[in-house]
């Protein structure tokens, strides 16, 4: 096997973090949707 190939440790953490960023994405369109907001609002709205 050579090294150029991820492990499936390695795959397995893209993964994840692809899946978090999805879910984020889904939540900050969610609450767009629901406030009517645009994007300058909503990132307001995550640093409170």
């Amino acid at each position: 096997m050579t090294r150029s190939e991820p492990t499936a440790r390695e795959q397995s953490e893209h993964l994840d973090r692809v899946r978090l960023r999805e879910a984020e994405w889904r939540l900050d369109t969610c609450k767009r949707r629901a406030f009517g907001t645009t994007w300058d609002s909503a990132e307001r709205m995550r640093s409170w």
